[in-house]
């Protein structure tokens, strides 16, 4: 909600409460933005601008031919101020409405469906044109929908979307919002947290958010220092194709970057640089299972136990090498989990996701218990790098009306908890590291889906989001079309457009 909508003063507020459980997670939410509008819920439902409308105490008339007739006897005669025009009277006479509705059955609770039912009323909330196009006579300023749903399957046109045509198509009511609080009863949901995110994403809600007055957390205080970034790539995560002699740790040389040294290291901090992101592939380096030491399968305790994905210790020992060259450097470094995105290891869709929590599992399992004595706030985990489904419609840019592109997204949630919770466990430094978490594809509608969700963690504000954004696309990558840049200037709307 922007401050010029939190600004506009409502004399009334139609409050239509179509919530049927005595502890609505719907209402939970509608409560806190008329509180938002209005400062006070209580005060403003006595005595002050809200009305409150609970249908489920409404008994509505049945609407057969007896009701229809009547009420067309009604209109015929302009007896617009008859008690079977009440609702549609007050509908009309509101100038902000806000309607509590759960996402039942694709729409919503079927009390609400009689209640329009109740104030269509032709000349009272419209009329028609005598081009047969209906008008608004409703004098709200703004109506807001609030809902929430148990799933993530949200398609917007329906319930949501019935009620928005309504509004802007019969009733006049051009600024439709919609608040939705979705995800709330899968199995790994923190329902509570979800309600809570989405208070403050529409609302701005003080009471659960850090005041501007407050200091910052550990993680924005960390991100602030971090500063200037370089992405080390095509190096550590480089994959050799089938018979190339480039194996093992010579995949380093694989695509054509030569092997990286601590004077590459050291040029990186010099060019002022502060922090290094080391993209490393995991699966072209597990080699068979094997008898380890150090590493327990259910518990992450020092023991000995057979461990599948296990990592040739040649490539752990180079990649933790380059790490402690950052540190040695003064560089803040993030080591990530890069191409590993493909067939038998790290897939988010339903049909790979037990292989792909197996993987996740057992390779972070490794790498943090290898790096565990490198400092929390010096070395950054990051869970994966554009999880996707490859080749799937929705491979880059999200469909939230998809549901396999739904669980995907939902799967990327279960395995960044798995990630947090192997790395928590391996101990030491680990216990309190800085995590990166991404969202499906590591996009931002893959963070800005109301589905995504930070893990659970045992330490407060040690998580940082993740997302990618390639802007603009003709100076960050090489377009066939020709329309490349190869300077980014400030100065220029060329440059700063696609940004902008």
């Amino acid at each position: 909600m922007a401050k010029s909508e939190e600004e506009v003063q409502y004399k009334m507020i139609l409050y239509i409460n179509a919530c049927v459980r005595r502890e609505s997670r719907t209402k939970k939410l509608a409560d806190q933005l008329l509180e938002k509008l209005t400062g006070s819920v209580t005060e403003a439902k006595q005595g002050g601008p809200v009305t409150e409308l609970k249908l489920e105490d409404i008994d509505f008339p049945k609407v057969d031919q007896s009701f229809l007739n009547k009420r067309d006897r009604l209109i015929a005669e302009g007896r617009f101020d008859a008690d079977e025009f009440r609702l549609a009277r007050q509908f009309a006479e509101a100038d902000g409405i806000v309607i509590a509705a759960p996402f039942w059955d694709l729409s919503f609770p079927a009390a609400l469906k009689a209640y329009f039912e109740q104030i269509n009323v032709l000349g009272v909330t419209f009329v028609y044109t005598p081009e047969g196009v209906p008008k608004g006579l409703c004098k709200a300023k703004k109506l807001y929908y609030v809902t929430t749903a148990g799933g993530t399957f949200f398609p917007e046109e329906f319930g949501f979307g019935y009620v928005k045509a309504l509004a802007q198509n019969f009733y006049g009511i051009q600024d439709v919002e919609l608040i939705k609080a979705v995800g709330l009863d899968i199995d790994t949901a923190d329902a509570e947290e979800i309600l809570k995110e989405a208070s403050q994403r529409y609302f701005g809600d003080k009471r659960d958010t850090i005041k501007d007055n407050m200091e910052p957390s550990p993680a924005e205080r960390l991100s602030a220092e971090m500063g200037l970034g370089f992405n080390l790539g095509n190096s550590l995560d480089a994959i050799a194709r089938p018979g190339s002699p480039l194996t093992g740790i010579n995949s380093e040389l694989a695509w054509f970057n030569p092997r990286t040294t601590r004077e590459m290291i050291a040029a990186i901090k010099k060019a002022g640089f502060k922090t290094l992101r080391l993209p490393v592939t995991w699966h072209n380096h597990v080699v068979d299972t094997v008898v380890t030491e150090g590493i327990t399968e259910k518990s992450n305790n020092a023991g000995t136990e057979e461990t599948t994905d296990k990592i040739d210790p040649a490539w752990m020992n180079r990649v933790k090498e380059v790490v402690k060259w950052c540190i040695a450097e003064d560089l803040y470094v993030i080591l990530d989990t890069h191409h590993d995105i493909c067939e038998g290891f790290l897939l988010p869709d339903n049909s790979h996701i037990d292989r792909a929590i197996e993987f996740i599992r057992n390779v972070w399992r490794q790498i943090a218990y290898e790096m565990r004595d490198i400092p929390a706030d010096r070395l950054l985990f990051e869970s994966m790098n554009e999880i996707r489904v490859p080749k799937a419609s929705y491979e880059w840019t999200p469909d939230y009306d998809d549901p396999d592109c739904r669980a995907a997204m939902e799967n990327v949630n279960r395995l960044n908890q798995v990630f947090l919770d192997t790395v928590r466990a391996a101990g030491k430094e680990n216990a309190e590291r800085f995590l990166v978490i991404p969202g499906y594809s590591t996009s931002t509608e893959g963070v800005c889906w109301d589905g995504f969700r930070l893990p659970k963690d045992t330490v407060e504000g040690h998580l940082i989001v993740a997302a990618h954004v390639y802007a603009p696309a003709h100076f960050a990558f090489y377009l066939k079309d020709g329309a490349n840049i190869t300077e980014f200037n400030t100065e220029s709307r060329e440059s700063t457009d696609p940004i902008d």
